[in-house]
């Protein structure tokens, strides 16, 4: 799909919030990455620190002996999270995709409000019940912070499932999103593997092996997480993104061509819902 030059500022500005979460993505894939290595390269570096220590010094005092030993055992640690696949290290990059991701979509309301205010004239938005001190609020950012939380906890949406979760807050700003029961399966894996490592020390619950009975889990046995997951995880969180922006466009697209070609008016932002 072709878009305007003067159109395209404002497609920007509306998907910033994907930026930052990609360039954020990628610091947890070089992270991820240079710890595998990092860990492999262990591999003979305590005897090898014994063998610089006894050139240097035939008699090695107690502090060489110390980092002997140090060396010693961060390579005997190395080498069994390595042997098992690298779980520890997938859990904590798992977490951080799915937490990212979490804060990227309400980002990407509040950015699309301000950039798009008469997106507030949709139904949904209309069934928002705002508190008095919404009237105190003179930041338009802020305001339609409150209106995006007040939003995300009328329809109940941290209490769903996978992208579940994402799904009301999307179809508020008018984009029509596509996605294939694969991608969703993916996603709501990710969301519960998250829970599981988050909750439950990594072990699987009876909760989760019913969820996803796929992974052929038992109650109680600790999660089989490394490179493989990593990598279909962060695959499925990039093409999640990439079909919000694309049936974003389409929406954006929509808004202006309904629109003058004169600018919005910096005036108030509408408070829906707003009690008295």
């Amino acid at each position: 799909m072709t878009v305007e030059p003067e159109r395209l500022v404002k497609h920007t500005v509306v998907f910033d919030a994907f930026k930052a979460f990609l360039d954020y993505l990628s610091e947890i894939e070089k992270v991820y990455s240079l710890s595998m290595h990092a860990m492999k390269m262990l591999q003979g570096s305590g005897r090898l620190a014994e063998v610089l220590a006894e050139v240097k010094e035939r008699k090695l005092d107690d502090e060489a002996k110390q980092r002997i030993e140090l060396t010693k055992k961060l390579e005997m640690d190395a080498e069994a999270e390595a042997a098992s696949g690298f779980p520890l290290l997938t859990s904590h990059s798992v977490v951080a995709l799915w937490s990212a991701l979490e804060e990227t979509i309400p980002r990407l309301c509040v950015d699309w409000l301000l950039t798009y205010p008469k997106t507030l004239e949709r139904e949904e938005f209309a069934k928002v019940r705002l508190p008095s001190k919404i009237v105190l609020i003179e930041d338009r950012s802020l305001l339609i912070e409150e209106i995006v939380f007040e939003l995300n906890r009328a329809t109940l949406s941290s209490l769903k499932a996978g992208i579940g979760r994402f799904d009301a807050l999307i179809g508020a700003l008018g984009i029509q999103l596509n996605v294939s029961a694969d991608l969703r399966r993916d996603l709501f894996e990710l969301s519960k593997v998250r829970n599981v490592i988050v909750h439950q020390f990594g072990k699987a619950d009876r909760k989760f092996v019913q969820e996803c009975p796929w992974l052929n889990c038992k109650a109680g046995e600790r999660l089989r997480l490394g490179p493989d997951q990593f990598q279909k995880y962060n695959i499925a969180v990039r093409e999640y993104c990439v079909r919000i922006i694309e049936c974003g466009r389409v929406e954006l697209t929509r808004l202006q061509n309904a629109t003058d070609a004169k600018p919005e008016p910096d005036g108030e932002v509408e408070r829906p819902g707003q009690r008295p």
